[in-house]
């Protein structure tokens, strides 16, 4: 039977019997010489009480040494194994930076390189050699504020901010970049992290341009809805009164004069209604076209003159002959051009005269539109309303207000590659040109739109 090693006596077990045996044995001994010379029992007793006492204290004092020689043992036995794990944890950590996508690079105060992964040579453009030689400053578009940088670093250690390179093959790239000073004996280093924005701002780029469509395309059905309803609304009364009057006026001939100027007006109220179908039909249509745009401009202004009851007496027109055709979705050649007039007599309304004048000419290879009114203020604010509605007017109209509401008129006329400007003259008024594309002989502009392909920056 195996013997268990637990059960084995403990060195102080072992020498306290030791010593309690030897001391009995010695002690005997002793008191067969001390009786034998006449000595007083007393001092064999003493010996025998030595032993175990002795025994005890050399017992602790070996198990003490035992324990270090173990430990000592068992410290050179995992020393290698200690070596082995640290030379292996560098290796990786050496594997993880040099693989790493981020640069990483450590730099001296005045930015020399000292040591640097694969992805800072990727970045730059420059080969290892290259960067060996070289200082941030080399790479930076514009200088770094080194103050701000150090008084940051004396508060918390850490910097972080953006800052732009030249490549080595002259692109332009911008970096997010930490930055932390490391003390290595008595030098004080810059352990740099850096990684490519590029990609970031042009997501953020597409994001913007994705949102403005899709209020682009809310606006739109919106307004199809609006000018379905409308349309239904004002055709068939009006169709039925008109025929009532016609019949009126035949039955009752006493009263054909009291009633022929009755009869007329709405007989040009009956040649409005002819401009609206045409109009709503073009609107209502699912793939782009060629369209006449004197036809449109004139039909949005029947529309306003329908919708808002004005006879809009101080508007004059200069449609050119001949126009060239133009290309696009129907609806919004109507939404664009039917918010630009809606904003120009929105304004009038506090304006010193109510004067309107719209007018089309051909120019190169574009059809132009000119609206103009003696409006001092800014249109910007109506043209932004139109598509907000529910802006507040008691809320300060700010620059971003202006830059987010022309953006969706932008998007708008840009979807059939037509561009929108807004002049200023002195002590004149306020002028707003629309430019669109001709159509070529056989072939149709494709419009543009907010999903266009933005050109994608050149990495190294």
């Amino acid at each position: 039977m195996k013997k268990d090693p637990s059960a084995k006596l403990s060195p102080v077990h072992q020498n306290f019997i030791l010593g309690t045996v030897g001391s009995v044995i010695f002690g005997y001994t002793l008191r067969a010489i001390f009786q034998f010379q006449g000595v007083s029992d007393i001092y064999w007793v003493i010996f025998i009480a030595l032993g175990p006492i002795l025994g005890y204290f050399s017992g602790r004092e070996r198990a003490r040494m035992e324990r270090l020689k173990r430990e000592k043992a068992e410290l050179e036995l995992n020393i290698g194994e200690i070596k082995r794990s640290l030379a292996l944890s560098t290796k990786k950590y050496r594997l993880l930076v040099e693989n790493a996508n981020d640069a990483i690079f450590l730099t001296t105060l005045n930015g020399k390189f000292l040591l640097f992964n694969e992805a800072t040579c990727l970045l730059s453009g420059y080969s290892k050699s290259e960067l060996k030689n070289m200082t941030l400053n080399q790479l930076q578009v514009s200088e770094s504020d080194d103050v701000q940088k150090r008084k940051a670093w004396l508060d918390n250690g850490v910097y972080r901010y953006e800052e732009d390179w030249k490549t080595k093959s002259g692109n332009i790239i911008s970096l997010s970049i930490n930055s932390r000073w490391i003390q290595m004996n008595e030098n004080r280093l810059v352990l740099h992290i850096a990684r490519d924005v590029v990609k970031q701002k042009e997501v953020s780029r597409e994001d913007e341009a994705a949102k403005i469509k899709k209020l682009h395309e809310h606006q739109l059905i919106e307004s199809a809805t609006m000018q379905r309803t409308i349309f239904s609304l004002m055709t068939e009364p009006l169709t039925s009164t008109l025929k009532t009057i016609n019949y009126l006026s035949k039955q009752y001939t006493d009263e054909e004069e009291k009633l022929s100027a009755l009869v007329k007006e709405w007989n040009n109220i009956r040649a409005m209604l002819k401009v609206l179908p045409s109009k709503n039909a073009r609107d209502l249509t699912s793939s782009p076209t060629k369209w006449n745009f004197n036809d449109i401009v004139n039909q949005e202004i029947q529309y306003l003159k329908a919708t808002t009851g004005s006879n809009l007496s101080f508007l004059q027109t200069t449609f050119a002959p001949d126009l060239p055709m133009v290309y696009g979705m129907g609806r919004e050649f109507s939404v664009g051009v039917g918010f630009l007039l809606r904003a120009m007599i929105k304004a009038l309304e506090i304006a010193d005269r109510k004067e309107l004048s719209v007018s089309t000419h051909s120019m190169d290879e574009h059809v132009m539109l000119e609206i103009w009114a003696p409006i001092k203020q800014s249109i910007s604010f109506e043209l932004c309303k139109l598509i907000d509605p529910f802006y507040d007017k008691e809320k300060k109209f700010t620059k971003e207000d202006e830059k987010q509401g022309l953006a969706v008129y932008d998007a708008l006329f840009s979807s059939f590659s037509a561009k929108m400007d807004i002049g200023q003259e002195d002590g004149k008024g306020t002028i707003i040109r629309v430019r669109v594309p001709k159509t070529k002989e056989g072939k149709s502009i494709t419009p543009k739109t907010t999903h266009d392909k933005i050109d994608d920056t050149l990495i190294i």
